[in-house]
């Protein structure tokens, strides 16, 4: 299975996650996992999702769709390679 893992890292208080979830919504992503973390020393939010079943074009989409959101945000994809089918969380 084709997972791909894109992040989405904003200063502390701009990561708008209700926009982000409406923005994945909408593309019809389909999120088998996800992960959010603060970082106290840097002052920074990142959220990352694992998307199933997404191909390069769509998770370049699905980029622009995100970094659209209203948030002080930028988008950074990772593709991952699952050999068993499932998707691994962290």
């Amino acid at each position: 299975m084709n997972v791909q893992r894109p992040s989405i890292r904003a200063p502390a208080g701009r990561l708008r996650i209700i926009s982000l979830w409406r923005s994945l919504a909408n593309s019809g992503a389909r999120v088998y996992g996800w992960t959010v973390k603060v970082d106290a020393a840097t002052g920074s939010e990142c959220m990352t999702i694992d998307v199933a079943g997404c191909d390069e074009q769509s998770l370049a989409n699905l980029a622009t769709v995100l970094g659209g959101t209203p948030t002080e945000a930028t988008v950074t994809a990772c593709s991952l390679l699952t050999l068993d089918g499932g998707v691994e969380q962290e």
